[in-house]
């Protein structure tokens, strides 16, 4: 071990396990926090490769919700962690004072300088990385901890500004149009094996881009109120 008290290393992602929390089926975020939380007292070495795999792993899951795979397969670490930024509008566009906004900018880039720091640490100690002189002494535990940590707290930040903006995301939630989901179910019959299902829901869970094209004539169609035009008839 070290000098360091074993009971003070036990680490907890609580960050990246509230992510989880709004995040149901997300199985391979959960395998990675298991697999950093051991591996911060077990194998520090490898913590940081986890460490690094966990904030890839929240960016690519931000961005296929919103649709959006064109770049995150394509970009290193910090690449890809600025461009999900950028989507994500950490900074509020209404926000008009422009110090705020700057020094908002500056823990952006903070946060950008530290996962070059990360991408490094993984790149000299990273144990499934690269091949290594077997007698080379790991690094301690606590530099670890501390890669864990800054993972963990990146994870916690994106996510969750990810959830808290999804109205302007490209994806839709079947619950929240529930109006809809009705006109829809009676307008269509769905039966599969002669049993009967709603249409809203099967076409939300096979063809997700169909039943946001239908979902937008909706909107379309009702951005003309019917008593608005009967005011205009009335006033002619």
């Amino acid at each position: 071990m070290s000098e360091l008290d074993k009971d003070n290393l036990r680490f907890i992602c609580h960050g990246a396990r509230e992510v989880l929390e709004l995040s149901v089926g997300a199985v391979h975020i959960e395998k990675l926090i298991n697999a950093l939380e051991r591996a911060v007292e077990e194998d520090p070495g490898l913590a940081f490769d986890l460490a690094k795999s966990l904030v890839e792993s929240i960016c690519k899951t931000i961005l296929s919700d919103r649709n959006d795979e064109s770049k995150d397969k394509l970009l290193e670490l910090p690449k890809l962690v600025k461009y999900t930024t950028k989507q994500l509008n950490l900074i509020p566009e209404e926000h008009l004072n422009p110090e705020v906004e700057q020094s908002f900018q500056s823990v952006i880039n903070g946060l950008i300088t530290t996962i070059h720091g990360l991408c490094e640490i993984r790149r000299l100690e990273g144990t499934a990385s690269h091949g290594r002189n077997g007698y080379i002494k790991s690094l301690e535990p606590l530099q670890a901890l501390f890669a864990a940590r800054v993972a963990d707290a990146i994870a916690n930040l994106l996510f969750k500004t990810h959830k808290n903006n999804l109205t302007s995301s490209k994806i839709p939630y079947y619950e929240d149009n529930p109006e809809f989901n009705i006109y829809l179910d009676s307008l269509y019959e769905c039966s599969i094996a002669g049993l009967p299902y709603k249409t809203s829901d099967v076409l939300f869970k096979i063809d997700q881009q169909a039943y946001i094209n239908f979902l937008q004539e909706y909107l379309s169609d009702l951005s003309v109120n019917p008593e608005d035009l009967s005011n205009e008839d009335e006033k002619e």
